[in-house]
């Protein structure tokens, strides 16, 4: 298998373990495999890892101090600051800047994406199901980290996005609901197709999540909208009208005000 995030994961909590209880000189392996994985992980993506160059450093030095209160502490701190680069919590995701939560949104999802394919080129031969359980327990973090993103979407304060992000929160718990049945899935034809159609509509929404958005000015055409739906017009009808696109109408109609959307009875 290739490294995962997981695996990044499982020696950060080692190191956390050996740094707790002050044993710095039994953590040089498990330190080697947390950089190692942390390159091969950022590494084999293409993606980079110069962020986490002085944690790796500043780890280097306090490791080779002795291990009292103060030092401690300090490679504490490095380590709650991995933790966070590896979450993509930078600087620039913290303040809500959209081009980064939108990158670590598609980083997640080219994840998750990946290890369901992996799965489902395995599912049919049950020799391959213990391995398929571990990318399964991947995949179910990479849809926890999914969900733990509201509060970045929140603040962006772009109701399209958000909107978008919602409709695949709320399908990620379909997806959570179905990942303990892959062993069935390797029997039941009936459970590997449940997979295939709620994982279906996770990755359609995540793709019109990052998908461009087509920016028309609909605040200087409310009154024509309004005057479409009194009357009796549908949004499908009224996007033609206007030559806009349809989800885009319904998600601007939807923020207008509706004691104004009254529709001919």
């Amino acid at each position: 298998m290739p490294t995962t995030k997981q695996d990044v994961k499982s020696h950060l909590s080692q190191m956390y373990d050996f740094v707790n209880h002050g044993k710095f000189n039994d953590s040089a392996q498990t330190w080697k495999n947390l950089k190692n994985h942390i390159v091969k992980f950022y590494g084999i993506k293409g993606a980079d890892y110069e962020t986490f160059k002085k944690c790796f450093a500043d780890g280097d030095w306090y490791l080779s101090r002795v291990p009292i209160d103060l030092n401690k502490n300090r490679m504490q701190e490095i380590l709650r600051k991995m933790s966070l680069l590896i979450k993509g919590k930078t600087d620039k995701f913290e303040s809500g800047d959209k081009k980064t939560v939108l990158a670590y949104m598609k980083e997640l999802y080219t994840d998750l994406l990946e290890n369901y394919r992996i799965i489902f080129s395995r599912v049919a031969k049950m020799e391959y199901a213990k391995e398929c359980r571990a990318y399964a327990d991947v995949m179910g973090d990479e849809l926890m980290e999914l969900r733990d993103m509201e509060p970045a979407f929140a603040k962006l304060n772009d109701y399209n996005i958000y909107l978008k992000y919602n409709i695949v929160r709320r399908q990620i718990g379909q997806c959570e609901s179905v990942l303990p049945r892959l062993v069935e899935a390797f029997r039941t034809a009936q459970v590997k197709s449940q997979f295939q159609r709620e994982f279906g509509i996770l990755f359609q929404g995540i793709e019109d999540l990052l998908s461009p958005v087509q920016m028309y000015d609909f605040a200087s055409h409310e009154e024509e909208i309004i005057k479409l739906w009194s009357q009796g017009k549908t949004i499908p009808e009224i996007a033609t009208s206007m030559t806009v696109d349809a989800n885009a109408l319904a998600v601007y109609m939807h923020s207008m005000d509706q004691k104004r959307l009254v529709k001919k009875s």
